[in-house]
């Protein structure tokens, strides 16, 4: 079996894991913008590869490999129980905080769940990544540049693969996004999921802060600039639109975070 993962592709791969999320042929021909005639081939020729007759059952595999994987990994003990910033508005988010397992059953799996959704939506952002113009009078060198977008990458990832569209039409979390950084105030790190519909789902690192949610010029492929859009704090940041499964809403995920690297230019 392992010979027979190896032979997917990374197209392959992609398809696979967004059908092991839950989307069927038509929702992921619409999150990778491609036909359904396309996905199809590629979901036809995974299933040849692994031998298989069903493409969850393809999606299964991949997973379990990937995150079979990563079961060595070392584990971050820190985790953020799931919670919004406190809100400005009256949205009701009390059912982002039901039923919430305590610390203990997440170090049991659900880091394992993260980190495997983590590479698989890493991987996809690998495909699409963009580089925008600085806002900002800051820069970064390459390398740290680079350093910082990986990690960002990883965190959008995480923060896309936790999300999930509720009955009545609003985004939660399925599991928290786990540093611990993301729930205090002023932290450096910051996330927020919003949409044009809807008040912005903040982490509490916001506080009574929001992110720009730069819908002119954000788009599905992943971006990552420089900006100072909370005052004098330098950030490096990530967006990246998207429609979760379950939904005709488009969904504008954002990551922002100090990376120590940023120094000012000079004017």
């Amino acid at each position: 079996m392992s010979d027979c993962l190896k032979s997917l592709t990374e197209k392959e791969k992609e398809t696979l894991r967004l059908m092991a999320r839950g989307h069927d042929a038509k929702s992921a021909a619409s999150e990778l913008a491609l036909s359904v005639h396309t996905i199809n081939e590629r979901l036809r020729n995974a299933r040849r590869k692994l031998d298989v007759t069903s493409s969850r059952e393809a999606a299964r595999i991949l997973l379990e490999s990937e995150t079979a994987a990563l079961a060595g990994t070392p584990k971050n003990s820190a985790y953020e129980q799931i919670g919004d910033a406190p809100d400005t508005d009256t949205r009701d988010h009390s059912s982002n905080t039901k039923h919430r397992p305590n610390r203990a059953a997440w170090i049991g799996g659900a880091i394992v769940i993260i980190l495997a959704i983590g590479l698989a939506f890493a991987a996809m952002s690998a495909d699409h990544l963009t580089e925008d113009t600085p806002r900002t009078g800051f820069s970064q060198d390459g390398a740290a540049n680079q350093a910082c977008d990986d990690e960002l990458s990883a965190w959008l990832s995480m923060l896309i693969g936790a999300a999930e569209v509720g009955p009545d039409g609003t985004v939660a979390l399925r599991y928290p996004v786990g540093d611990p950084r993301f729930l205090n105030a002023n932290s450096g790190r910051y996330w927020q999921i919003s949409t044009r519909e809807q008040a912005d789902f903040a982490s509490r690192s916001l506080w009574d802060k929001r992110l720009d949610a730069d819908w002119e010029n954000a788009s599905k492929e992943t971006r990552f600039f420089d900006t100072d859009e909370l005052g004098e704090e330098q950030l490096r940041k990530v967006d990246r639109i998207l429609r979760l499964a379950g939904s005709e809403t488009d969904w504008l995920f954002m990551i922002a975070v100090k990376c120590s690297s940023s120094v000012t230019s000079e004017h």
